[in-house]
């Protein structure tokens, strides 16, 4: 009979230890998902290019609106 509690305890021990694991690689994968400046420290060139040519073309729809 006492061997049964011990059991118990050492099967939620290591319970409790693949949670926090699991825990810690969904935590690391919605860090890596939810970081946005990644992006830019990647590929600065790509992100600034796509700012510019998002500007001209926002200007030239813009301006012909008004012509």
């Amino acid at each position: 009979m006492a061997a049964e509690p011990q059991a118990l305890r050492r099967q939620i021990a290591e319970k409790r230890r693949e949670i926090d694991q699991d825990l810690d690689q969904l935590q690391a994968a919605v860090a890596a998902l939810t970081d946005w400046q990644r992006p830019l420290r990647d590929h600065p060139a790509v992100v600034v290019g796509t700012g510019m040519m998002t500007g001209l073309l926002l200007g030239w729809f813009l301006s012909r609106r008004h012509t």
